[in-house]
């Protein structure tokens, strides 16, 4: 009934909090936190979930339920990537203002970012 509206209006705050976007047609995933420094938070999308974690100079997303497609990762504003691993792999990617863009993936593991 209504409760459960209710308590699910809740999770709305989570995407406004963490700065999280998503378009599937683009297989673009991003993240941009209201509060700077470290943190780790919960995604969802369709079948896959997991978690982002912000850590220093590097950024972990990881890959919990089903495996998630993308070819774009957005950074928080003024951030610049040295490095892009895909579930270990070193993955070649260049950077559009805050968008890393790479060859389609599927990404099962994580997908490491680490920042200049």
């Amino acid at each position: 009934g209504n409760h459960y509206a209710r308590s699910m209006a809740s999770f709305a705050l989570l995407p406004i909090y963490t700065g999280f976007s998503f378009d599937m047609t683009e297989k673009r995933i991003g993240f941009d936190p209201l509060t700077e420094g470290d943190g780790s938070y919960l995604w969802s999308v369709g079948n896959s979930w997991g978690t982002v974690l912000f850590e220093g100079k590097r950024e972990v997303l990881s890959v919990l339920g089903e495996g998630i497609t993308l070819t774009a990762f957005g950074l928080p504003k003024n951030k610049k990537a040295k490095r892009l691993l895909a579930d270990g792999r070193e993955v070649a990617f260049s950077q559009e203002e805050t968008i890393l863009v790479f060859n389609e993936m599927l990404i099962n593991g994580s997908l490491e970012i680490e920042l200049e």
